[in-house]
């Protein structure tokens, strides 16, 4: 659980340094917690607490949270999805311990790909609607 929420803290804090907006503790920090509350849970009561993470650091931060929820849906999916193919792609190639955390960053990197772009998107679209 510790190994999983360092991995989601540390891809979301990469993640965020790579992009153009500013930082974000509450992100980083609710990554985390996200990460290690579905250690060991299924894609659908995954996809339930990230979304419910979402949703709360979108209030922390005064955000609607809408773009951000939908975002954490698809991103759980896609990372889910990636941490599955990977893990089977090592298969017993590598031991049991490196298996999980090689596929934990792949499935992490992939969320946080799939969450951003499904947000921005969202975002965009926001902006537009509003002119």
């Amino acid at each position: 659980m510790a190994l999983n929420a360092t991995i989601g803290m540390g891809v979301n804090s990469a993640v965020q340094l790579s992009g153009s907006d500013s930082f974000s503790y509450v992100d980083m920090i609710m990554s985390g917690v996200m990460s290690a509350a579905t250690t060991g849970k299924n894609i659908g009561t995954s996809e339930v607490i990230n979304m419910g993470g979402a949703a709360i650091g979108s209030g922390i931060k005064g955000e609607d949270p809408t773009s951000s929820v939908i975002g954490a849906g698809f991103g759980s999916l896609g990372g889910s999805g990636t941490s599955a193919v990977i893990s089977g792609a090592l298969g017993s190639s590598v031991k049991a311990g490196a298996s999980e955390a090689i596929s934990a960053i792949g499935g992490s990197l992939a969320g946080e790909a799939v969450g951003n772009t499904v947000k921005g998107t969202l975002d965009e679209a926001e902006k537009t609607n509003k002119k």
